[in-house]
């Protein structure tokens, strides 16, 4: 499965498919991975957002956008939410 909140990427369908109230959680050799926005379970793949000693995204050098850190390994994606 892949999954991704950004526009263009194969795994964007099925992030806009989610319904209201319904989250994915990913995990990455078990750790949980916050700030993803791409995850690939079948290539073991995660691009998620780079953040400092805090949780604050990191921006680049010229201020005008965030950085972004590939990673790779057992990629678990899991739906969860609302049931209807």
């Amino acid at each position: 499965m892949r999954i991704s909140c950004r526009p263009g990427d194969d795994g964007y369908p099925a992030y806009q498919a989610l319904p209201d109230g319904v989250t994915a959680t990913i995990r990455l050799d078990g750790k949980l991975i916050k700030h993803c926005v791409t995850a690939c379970s079948k290539t073991g793949y995660v691009l998620r957002i780079e953040t400092d000693g805090k949780g604050k995204p990191i921006v680049n050098a010229k201020g005008d956008a965030v950085k972004y850190e590939q990673l790779h390994g057992k990629v678990e994606i899991q739906i969860k939410g609302a049931s209807r």
